[in-house]
């Protein structure tokens, strides 16, 4: 029973277990039926058509809910938020909110034609429609500001002998590991992975993508071009203009610019002092 009231599920905690989500669709169905009423509570559970709209309204509302559960767990395998914002937040709202409302009103009007009940004379659009539709949103932000949190502290728990990149040698593609690299440098579509076996790598991903994906202990993206990582770092040393630039060791060639950005700067000292304590 403990397990079956756990908020979120044991098998990876991302999404409200079953048990959390029928709660939620007897208490939602409770309210919905209960609202239109003028009687008193104790009145309408007397009432047996009570017991049968509870019935139908929570049937639903599990549904729903089981909807936008898959389609969410569905969406998470196979499009990040990460790697495509635009793209996995067009098909979110398409399939975990706009379709799932759709199946809302086909029940609805289903469950008024059997019981030969009047659906535009009820008011239902105009009242409970509109709690379902923030009910769907809620759930659906719930999941997404979940995502978010589980992903930045699985990042920032992550060692760079942990997470793998993406890289590309001639036509072959494969993976090498965060520890591996020294500098990410872009030159306009393209850029190179820099790495400690001094080979050199293509990758086709911005440098905010790698940023999102490499732990933020080690990678510090210093300009719009360039991330390193600290232990390719040796220091940094400051110019009469008041620039920063940057002291690499265990570097076989010549960086593009080893520059600090004034908008980075204060970001970059915080990061370099940290990891040195």
């Amino acid at each position: 029973m403990k397990s079956f009231i756990t908020l979120w599920n044991k098998k990876d905690g991302k999404y409200f277990s079953f048990g959390v989500r029928l709660i939620v669709a007897l208490l939602v169905s409770h309210y919905l039926v209960v609202v239109p009423q003028t009687k008193s509570f104790w009145q309408i559970m007397q009432q047996t058509n009570y017991y049968w709209a509870m019935l139908f309204s929570t049937l639903i509302a599990v549904a729903l809910l089981q909807c936008v559960h898959s389609t969410t767990r569905y969406l998470d395998s196979r499009i990040n938020w990460e790697d495509n914002l635009w793209k996995r937040g067009s098909y979110q709202l398409i399939f975990g909110v706009l379709l799932v409302l759709l199946l809302d009103y086909l029940f609805i009007r289903f469950y008024f034609w059997y019981f030969d009940n009047d659906f535009e004379a009820s008011g239902y659009m105009q009242v409970e429609f509109q709690i379902i539709t923030i009910q769907v949103l809620l759930l659906n932000l719930i999941y997404v500001f979940r995502y978010y949190y589980l992903a930045y502290h699985i990042k920032k728990a992550q060692s760079s002998e942990e997470i793998n990149v993406r890289v590309s040698l001639g036509d072959c593609v494969f993976y090498i590991k965060a520890i591996e690299i020294l500098a990410i440098i872009k030159n306009g579509n393209v850029g190179t992975i820099y790495t400690t076996n001094k080979k050199l790598y293509n990758t086709t991903e911005s440098l905010e993508q790698h940023v999102k994906k490499l732990p933020a202990q080690d990678f510090m993206q210093v300009n719009r071009s360039e991330i390193y990582a600290r232990w390719a770092l040796k220091g940094y040393y400051r110019k009469s203009d008041y620039s920063y630039h940057l002291q690499i060791k265990f570097m076989p060639y010549e960086p593009l610019k080893c520059k600090v950005s004034r908008n980075r700067l204060s970001g970059f000292l915080n990061w370099f002092h940290q990891v040195e304590k």
